[in-house]
């Protein structure tokens, strides 16, 4: 019942305090009105306590630990168990009150909150920041390069992303560009196998996003330059025969509908440079327009052969 400080020892040149043998309690401090216990300057080790059920006890008061080292950046608290001399020795561990099934652990701050991983740099050493469950089993873990591995789904507010299968991302929400007309979805290196979709693509045409319109030249006579082929993917597992046009072939047909390069921003310069792609590929809907121009073409041709045939 001490109205200030329990218990203050100062300088102690070895160990502070030396309880051998007790048949309960080592060392009680009850009801102390300020510091239970003070430590201060001890050379070697402030307490000691060893062989004992819980190595120290206590409960009470506005702050149960309160810990400060004697330099900024030095640790306040260190955790560790006996160095077998292998350096291998035990785990730091803080656990909730294990005899209390809703015991929470709190992390406070008026701050940030800051991990360091590997702090002595060991190459060896597998530095990884883990959550596990009541089973054992790694449901969240980031290594020191920050590769994070998540067991489940991965909720961002109301949407999830879910590990539904091999290769395959299950998402519950759209998924939209955070600035319009600017990312791309693949590229030519890497590309996507098949899109399914209900109502197709939308490509977006509405005239007050256009300029430089004017009617196009190409028409039957470019048509009939195409050369339409079957053929099967070399790198596929899927065997089916497939229909369509050589991107090479309709370049010197109908360039503009052949995909050859992008336009990429120099961070540099902040101008835009033509970026040639390793593969050609085709933009088969820009196709519509020279159809639709070679079929009116063509009918128009008919028009007039039917003319003439009724003036036969």
């Amino acid at each position: 019942n001490s109205a200030n400080t329990g218990l203050i020892i100062d300088n102690a040149g070895a160990t502070g305090i030396y309880v051998l043998g007790g048949s309960n309690y080592g060392l009680i401090i009850n009801d102390a009105q300020q510091d239970g216990l003070v430590i201060s300057d001890a050379q070697d080790d402030g307490m000691e306590v060893s062989a004992a059920d819980e190595g120290a006890r206590i409960i009470g008061g506005s702050v149960g630990v309160y810990a400060s080292s004697s330099a900024a950046g030095n640790p306040d608290i260190i955790l560790g168990g006996f160095n077998d001399g292998t350096n291998e020795g035990d785990d730091g561990i803080i656990a909730s009150a294990p005899n209390i099934s809703t015991s929470d652990i709190y992390l406070r701050s008026n701050d940030a909150i800051v991990m360091e991983l590997d702090d002595d740099n060991v190459t060896n050493n597998n530095a990884n920041f883990i959550i596990r469950n009541g089973s054992d089993t790694n449901v969240f873990t980031v290594d020191e390069s920050g590769e994070t591995t998540v067991t489940g789904i991965l909720r961002i507010g109301t949407e999830t992303i879910e590990d539904t299968g091999s290769n395959q991302l299950s998402v519950n929400a759209s998924l939209i560009p955070d600035n319009d007309n600017a990312m791309r979805l693949g590229n030519a290196s890497n590309r996507w196998v098949g899109v399914w979709a209900v109502d197709g693509t939308i490509n977006t045409s509405d005239r007050r996003e256009k300029k430089n319109i004017n009617p196009i030249d190409y028409g039957l006579n470019e048509v009939l330059k195409m050369k339409p082929v079957s053929f099967n993917w070399k790198n596929s597992n899927d065997p089916d025969l497939k229909l369509g046009l050589i991107a090479q072939d309709l370049q010197l047909v109908v360039p503009e509908v052949v995909k050859s390069h992008t336009w990429e921003l120099d961070e540099t310069t902040n101008k835009l440079v033509e970026e040639p792609l390793d593969r050609l590929g085709v933009y088969y809907s820009d196709l519509i327009p020279v159809l639709i121009k070679a079929i009116q073409e063509q009918q128009d041709i008919i028009a007039k052969q039917d003319l003439k045939i009724k003036e036969l």
